[in-house]
């Protein structure tokens, strides 16, 4: 639409009386035109995203529609407002106009604007995550199918399902999300690159779920291949992170430790993702360490790869120096957390007094905290045990131990901060302290700090902190019969 075009629109419009908002009074017989034209400018104003000039032309434009009693033809300015509305944050009012629009859909004969009006509230409800899902999966799924009786299978039908896929996932039907979205793969991948990359970033993050992680780093580095020729490194990075983790999953530990390579040189590049950087950074130091292996490589990590490690996580907190936002201190304490995990899996433990219900025990508790954590995807690897290193001096040992107990002090006074949503973190951080305590031969203060930490567990009501009180309680009996000789 060119600038003469929009003049005339414009030009018509006021001088029918319309002022853009409903407001003014418009002949009937004209209603219904004058609306059309405001239909159009306010499709004008969103090529430019002018959200703010296209919502109040959408809602005079379905008003004039109604006043002249074409009812059918207000539900393509209502349907596109809502998602305008949706866009601006207006959850509440850009639902109640799309379900306007779809109580006014009775009389619209057209089956792509009968799907269309079915998107746009399935949409609409998506937003509002889990709430709004299995009814966005109903309206999504119905609009695939008028899209399908129109002969628009491979157009809209294909977004539908898209959509339709999404929402699945979110109501825990990721089986059937998968096998939707893997029909409607190929029709995506003709409606453009982005479209395409936002299809296989959604099936890889579903063949995840289903415990299919080769198939889900083919999609994944599939994506990153396409982004590649975007020219912003921040889209490939995430991309080439998520096949990382996938890889790791599968076992390909050599092709994992390649993307996570790519990942941060592009998270380097791009310059707006620290927590990215530092996730990969953490990743490539567990690899480094050995934690697992191809059959081509078993054996035990070096001197020189455990070298290699530490300054990756050292890496990884100069990335995180100085830093203030919430989330860059929480990832800080993980990263004191997990290079005192990493040191502690260098340390030769057949000296300690440890006995084997002690270590599955202290497994145990690792597995269960590890499963939440303060909204951070898994880094990919898992961080285990890498085997005993070479074995180390006495006074070697003591002096990693003491390190370990200062990052572990750190970890779990910053963990302290985020309260209920980082206490697993911090009682993670506390059990090994205490621990690490007890190999240092001072038992008393690792009770010390178990006696506290049970205390206050056992003052707080929430569910989370009973869960960990068991735990905690079990390390304190342990420490207590070490002290007494027992």
């Amino acid at each position: 639409m060119d600038a003469l075009m929009v003049a005339e629109l414009e030009a018509f419009v006021a001088g029918a009386g319309a002022s853009g908002s409903g407001g003014s009074a418009v002949a009937a017989d004209v209603a219904d035109v004058v609306g059309a034209a405001e239909l159009l400018l306010a499709k004008r104003a969103l090529t430019v995203g002018d959200l703010g000039r296209a919502d109040p032309l959408l809602d005079s434009a379905a008003r004039h529609c109604l006043a002249a009693e074409r009812p059918w033809e207000a539900v393509e300015p209502l349907a596109v407002r809502a998602q305008v509305l949706a866009a601006l944050g207006a959850l509440d009012e850009a639902e109640a106009v799309a379900r306007t629009a779809l109580e006014h859909a009775g009389e619209v004969t057209d089956g792509g604007e009968q799907g269309s009006v079915r998107m746009s509230l399935a949409e609409v409800l998506m937003r509002r995550g889990g709430e709004g899902a299995e009814e966005a999966a109903v309206h999504a799924l119905d609009a695939a199918h008028w899209f399908d009786q129109e002969g628009l299978a491979a157009g809209g039908g294909a977004r539908a399902r898209l959509l339709l896929a999404r929402a699945y996932a979110v109501t825990d039907r990721t089986a059937e999300a998968a096998e939707v979205l893997q029909s409607a793969l190929p029709d995506l991948l003709e409606h453009g690159e982005e479209e395409g990359v936002q299809a296989r970033e959604t099936l890889g993050r579903l063949l995840q779920e289903l415990r299919d992680p080769r198939a889900a780093a083919e999609q994944f580095l599939r994506a990153a291949e396409t982004v590649k020729g975007w020219g912003e490194p921040g889209p490939e990075a995430g991309l080439a992170h998520s096949a990382a983790e996938a890889l790791g999953q599968a076992g390909l530990r050599r092709e994992s430790e390649s993307a996570y390579t790519r990942a941060l040189e592009l998270y380097r590049l791009a310059g707006d993702n620290p927590v990215g950087e530092v996730r990969a950074l953490r990743s490539l130091a567990w690899m480094s360490a050995g934690d697992e292996y191809d059959d081509e490589d078993e054996g035990e990590a070096s001197g020189a790869d455990r070298e290699r490690a530490r300054s990756l996580m050292e890496q990884a907190l100069d990335v995180l120096d100085g830093a203030d936002e919430p989330q860059l201190r929480y990832e800080r304490a993980q990263t004191w957390l997990q290079l005192a995990q990493l040191l502690d899996d260098g340390l030769d433990h057949d000296d300690d007094d440890h006995d084997d219900e002690d270590e599955d025990e202290d497994e145990e508790l690792d597995q269960e905290l590890d499963e939440e954590r303060f909204d951070e995807p898994d880094d990919g690897v898992a961080e285990q045990a890498a085997g005993d290193g070479a074995g180390s001096s006495p006074d070697s040992a003591s002096a990693t131990r003491e390190e370990m107990v200062g990052l572990l002090d750190r970890a779990g006074s910053a963990f302290a901060e985020f309260g209920e949503a980082a206490l697993r973190d911090r009682v993670q951080c506390l059990v090994r302290a205490a621990w690490t305590e007890r190999s240092l031969g001072r038992a008393e203060d690792g009770v010390a700090r178990m006696d506290a930490l049970v205390g206050e567990l056992k003052e707080s009501e929430s569910e989370a902190a009973t869960g960990l009180l068991r735990h905690a309680d079990y390390v304190r009996e342990q420490l207590n019969a070490a002290v007494s000789g027992g």
